[in-house]
């Protein structure tokens, strides 16, 4: 990976939530669009910003968590539909995965357990599958990466990152944030054997809110700054070569 250039995301209201937004390809180039004083907001890649819309008075946008996608003349699209994690069913290879709790897995075959596995928090991604094995990320109370066995449940990878919520995957090369003390970095995983295939230090700091997303060959990523005092500065994007 080879880190690019970054851009600037001002914080307007003093907090990084709308750092959730989402990276999108519109008229050819890259937006991050945002929610800003209630009006869709479209960030370039030059760092100049476009409003998309603005709600009506007396009208507020829903939650920036929610949006689905946007384009300019019109409100976003939301998912305001309640999703329970801990109730969804994943069946791959004759196999059903399921939560025993909110922490806990079993795996079924032919209605008979063939194992279970606990992880550290919740969950916020798909359980999704690569050749013999599964994957999902973690956040809230400390998050993982974990990549597990298929057929044994037994654990590939637990990869602490401080927070998972996004996976972007190409072939079986994954790309996740994580935290090490006061540093970040985006890190690729060989979804073959869970080794580290490299790592590239990103500044500032992310959460559960900060967006990622591959686009062609271009890793898309936000962090935040803290001031003096720990109160939010501001947001970056930033842009790595894969």
């Amino acid at each position: 990976m080879k880190y690019m250039d970054s851009v600037e995301l001002p914080l307007s209201d003093g907090w990084p939530s709308y750092l959730n937004g989402f990276f999108k390809m519109w008229d050819g180039a890259v937006k991050f669009c945002y929610d800003e004083y209630n009006r869709v907001m479209a960030r370039n890649e030059d760092g100049t910003s476009e409003v998309w819309y603005t709600a009506p008075e007396g009208e507020r946008l829903p939650y920036i968590g929610y949006w689905t996608n946007a384009c300019p003349g019109h409100p976003p699209l939301a998912d305001l539909q309640e999703h329970h994690k801990d109730e969804e069913i994943y069946h791959y290879g004759g196999y059903t995965i399921s939560h025993k709790s909110q922490w806990s897995y079993v795996c079924k075959r032919d209605g008979e357990e063939v194992w279970n596995f606990r992880c550290h928090s919740w969950r916020y991604t798909d359980i999704s599958e690569w050749n013999d094995s599964i994957y999902f990320g973690t956040a809230g109370g400390g998050g993982y990466l974990y990549l597990l066995d298929l057929h044994t449940g037994k654990p590939i990878l637990s990869l602490k990152t401080g927070a998972t919520v996004y996976i972007p995957r190409r072939e079986n090369k994954v790309y996740v944030f994580q935290r090490e003390k006061r540093k970040t970095f985006l890190v690729c995983v060989d979804l073959n054997d869970g080794s580290i295939l490299d790592r590239v230090e990103l500044p500032g700091m992310h959460n559960e809110d900060c967006a990622l997303r591959l686009i062609g060959n271009t890793i898309h990523a936000v962090t935040y700054t803290l001031a003096k005092d720990r109160t939010y500065s501001h947001g970056i994007w930033h842009r790595i070569e894969v």
